[in-house]
Order: C-alpha cells, then structure tokens, then sequence
C-alpha cells in the first residue's frame, strides 16, 4: 500500500472516530444519570440521528480533504521521480491551505522546467564551444609542425656550412 494511501485510510479512521465519539460519550453520560433517562427516551432518537450525522459530515469533510493532499502528494511524487509534465490540481476547491500547497507545488514545477531547458541550452553552447577549441587545438598544432619543419631545414644546411669551416 502507498504511503498517500496509508496517511488517506490513517487520517479518515481517526476523523470518524473523532467526530463519533463525543455523541457517545453524551449518551453514555445521559445514561450515567438516573434524572436524565426520561430525556434520553424522548431525544433517544435526536442524538443518534445527530450521531450519525456528525459522523457522515466529519468523514466526508475529511475524505474531501485526504482526497486533495493525496493527488497532491502523487503529483509531489510524480516530480521526485522527473515527471514534470504532470500539473497539480486539488479536488478540494475551499480548502486554500492544500490550494496553496498544489500552486507552490505547480510554481516549483514550472521553475525544474524552466531551469531544465537552460541546463540543455547552456549544454548545447558548451558542446559547440569545446567543438571549436578542438578545432583550433588541431591547427595550433598543426601550425606547430609546419613552422618547426620550416625552421629545421633552413637551419640544418646552416649547421652543415658552419661544419665544413671548422
């Protein structure tokens, strides 16, 4: 099981226990007390259906929300593993906090990219770059050789006349 998907079932079993609890606990207080059992008998019905209630809105609100940060955490994933081209986008509109998080997430995207394509754009610079240092490298050495030999024959015969003076 994914860690998104672990933290989604984590965070919604402990959001309807939450949002289950305290209406038990009411009900387990109003029970407690004798002079509170005819209330009891009379909103009986009141506080399960508000029970019930509590619990269904409590889990959707959280399921709504786990829902947002789990597409944001797959997106956050998608980028670790160099999938840029994937947009984050939030299934949960009100909530800004994971809004704001999924357009940091979009911002910090869209700079890989940009910094990406002006790694490539520098690389191919430096590539042609080194293309002509080569390429003079090969006729400064090439220069070399033709001055040296240029040199040497000029010099040769100069050392052959001083020879047959001495």
């Amino acid at each position: 099981m994914a860690t998104g998907q672990r933290n989604t079932r984590n965070i919604l079993i402990i959001g309807l226990c939450l949002t289950s609890i305290i209406p038990f606990l009411v009900i387990v207080y109003l029970f407690y007390y004798k002079a509170a059992q005819s209330t009891i008998i009379n909103l009986g019905p009141v506080i399960v259906g508000l029970t019930l209630f509590l619990a269904f809105f409590g889990v959707y609100i959280l399921f709504n929300i786990t829902k947002a940060i789990a597409r944001v955490s797959k997106s956050a994933d998608d980028i670790a593993r160099g999938d840029l081209t994937k947009t984050v986008v939030p299934a949960a509109k009100n909530n800004t906090e994971v809004v704001s998080l999924a357009s940091s997430l979009s911002s910090i995207t869209h700079q890989l990219i940009a910094n990406v394509d002006e790694m490539e754009r520098r690389a191919i610079l430096l590539e042609r770059a080194n293309q002509e240092l080569e390429l003079l490298s090969n006729k400064k050495t090439e220069f070399i050789s033709i001055v040296s030999h240029e040199l040497r024959s000029p010099l040769i015969n100069i050392k052959q006349s001083v020879s047959l003076f001495t």
